[in-house]
């Protein structure tokens, strides 16, 4: 398996000393306490795998070796997303569209979502647990390239939309401070 930046999530095969784990992508984030998860009934996987739940284990991992081995023999391109639908899209549980939204979702509070098109933007995003940045109403911006003063906001899409980008840059900004210190992540300041 290459060893490029194209299969991040793949690190997770290192982490086997959990009963469950959850997978959060970079590029989300966090709305409401999510401990619940951890209560899932019994796969060893969940996903789509911008967040995933997993019952960590050797075989689990080992399948993912075996299928990126594969992937790449057959010259498929083995981005980590790919690699973990295509090794256990058929055998995993599914999380709830409810459980996370995609920032692309939110362009227009009346459409339906991405991932369960029977479900309503406005009706869905009140009790999401986490919303992932992909495209949306200003394209595939992403805030950790993105300045909050350069943005000009388009109308129209749902009040979420420039929320989850506030919040990422809100906890970014308290968390990677060149003057925050060691200090105060002992003291829980964040």
């Amino acid at each position: 398996m290459g060893s490029s930046g194209k299969q991040t999530k793949l690190h997770i095969r290192k982490v086997i000393d959990y009963k469950r784990i959850i997978y959060l992508d970079s590029d989300t984030i966090i709305l409401r306490n999510v401990d619940s998860l951890f209560s899932l009934p019994k796969y060893s996987l969940y996903l789509p795998s911008i967040m995933m739940v997993i019952e960590p284990h050797r075989y689990l991992f080992s399948r993912l070796m075996e299928v990126a081995d594969k992937m790449e023999a057959g010259g498929a391109a083995t981005y980590d997303m790919d690699l973990i639908n295509n090794a256990f899209g058929n055998v995993s549980g599914m999380l709830l569209g409810s459980v996370e939204l995609l920032t692309q979702d939110l362009g227009n509070p009346t459409e339906k979502t991405h991932w369960f098109p029977w479900w309503i933007v406005d009706q869905v995003v009140t009790f999401t647990y986490a919303i992932h940045f992909s495209s949306g109403p200003l394209g595939n911006l992403k805030p950790r390239a993105a300045n909050r003063k350069d943005i000009n906001w388009p109308q129209g899409q749902h009040p979420m939309y420039q929320s989850a980008f506030e919040i990422w840059w809100d906890v970014a900004e308290k968390l990677c401070s060149p003057n925050r210190s060691l200090r105060g992540w002992a003291q829980n300041e964040f």
